[in-house]
């Protein structure tokens, strides 16, 4: 009965013993599995001799834009995108900077004299008459000539409209003269002025008239062209 017990004393020694070594061989080969690798990112060095230092107080680094520090990751360099690499929006010059006060051919209507100014409509439709005239009603009139008024497309990119009339009944219907007359309406003038662009005989007027003062106007404007 005795040795019975040593034998089965011994046989579970040795189970556990086994077990145990079981037990510490699998840890071994699952920690050799899921240990981290160690990171190689190579970490990003700015050559200090490239970067202004910035003053104190929070203001402004100065030079930035004189000089584009490069940096080196691993064996790929590269640059810093700068303030000074985005071209500024193009941005229209004043008109009247430009403007020519001596066209070589002025057709004065009556009680007319020459404009040396522009108009907010030519700043909006960014196209340059060949001279602009006044009377001493508050009208003026912007001649183009020959060349015509590229406008319609202006217009409706600044979501205004224009009124065409281009028949002879319509435009006789209304007091009106010309081949063709084109209303402009854009929510700055609304109420404020009348835009026309008068085509007549081959020229092209593009005319402002105060709004208090359109409709007693019609004659006075038909007989400065008619």
């Amino acid at each position: 009965m005795l040795d019975q017990k040593k034998i089965v004393t011994w046989a579970l020694i040795i189970l556990f013993l086994s077990l145990g070594v079981v037990y510490s061989l699998a840890y071994m080969r699952k920690t050799a599995i899921f240990k981290p690798s160690i990171s190689t990112t190579p970490v990003v060095q700015m050559n200090e001799s490239n970067v202004d230092s910035g003053s104190e107080g929070g203001e402004n680094i100065s030079n930035v834009d004189d000089q584009i520090p490069t940096v080196n990751v691993g064996d790929n360099q590269f640059e810093w995108e700068t303030f000074s690499d985005i071209q500024p929006k193009e941005e229209k010059p004043d008109l009247a900077s430009t403007w020519s006060a001596t066209p070589s051919v002025i057709q004065l209507l009556p009680g007319t004299t020459q404009y040396l100014e522009t108009l907010d409509i030519i700043d909006v439709l960014w196209v340059l008459p060949d001279y602009i005239l006044q009377d001493d009603r508050g009208n003026y009139f912007a001649s183009y000539g020959v060349k015509g008024l590229d406008f319609v497309r202006t217009v409706q990119n600044l979501w205004g409209n224009v009124y065409v009339m281009n028949t002879e009944a319509e435009i006789l219907k209304n007091e009106l003269f010309g081949d063709k007359v084109s209303y402009i309406n854009m929510a700055a003038f609304q109420d404020k002025l009348i835009l026309m662009v008068i085509e007549i005989e081959g020229d092209t007027w593009l005319i402002q008239v105060p709004a208090s003062k359109y409709y007693s106007s019609k004659a006075y404007l038909k007989s400065l062209f008619m």
